[in-house]
């Protein structure tokens, strides 16, 4: 899901991670989107995060590229990284939010 600039503030992206830590969006690859400067605290409020080392990097199988960051973990074991903060050239400063959902076994 790629939905590029939107609206989304810090409650509907933790609601949203939340939803897919308990299952929401099973089938869920991808999610890319551009929102303004965001509370990264309010974002994972009451969610387990992982700190991938920030030099690492891992190709997601669409070419997507994630350096460093953050994995989160479904309840069923599902990895998922998620890369926030970089900067969007646009008319006003806005900031992708990307997270990518890892096949079994492959993180």
């Amino acid at each position: 899901m790629i939905l590029g600039a939107c609206t989304f503030d810090e409650s509907d992206l933790n609601q949203f991670l939340k939803g897919w830590i308990n299952g929401s969006n099973s089938t869920l690859e991808v999610f890319i989107t551009v929102v303004k400067t965001i509370d990264l605290g309010l974002v994972f409020d009451g969610i387990e995060l992982e700190l991938r080392d920030p030099i690492s990097m891992l190709t997601y199988p669409r070419s997507i590229q994630i350096i460093g960051d953050l994995d989160i973990r479904r309840n069923d074991g599902t990895v998922a990284s998620i890369q926030r903060g970089l900067e969007f050239a646009g008319p006003r400063v806005m900031n992708y939010f990307t997270m990518v959902v890892w096949p079994q076994g492959s993180s």
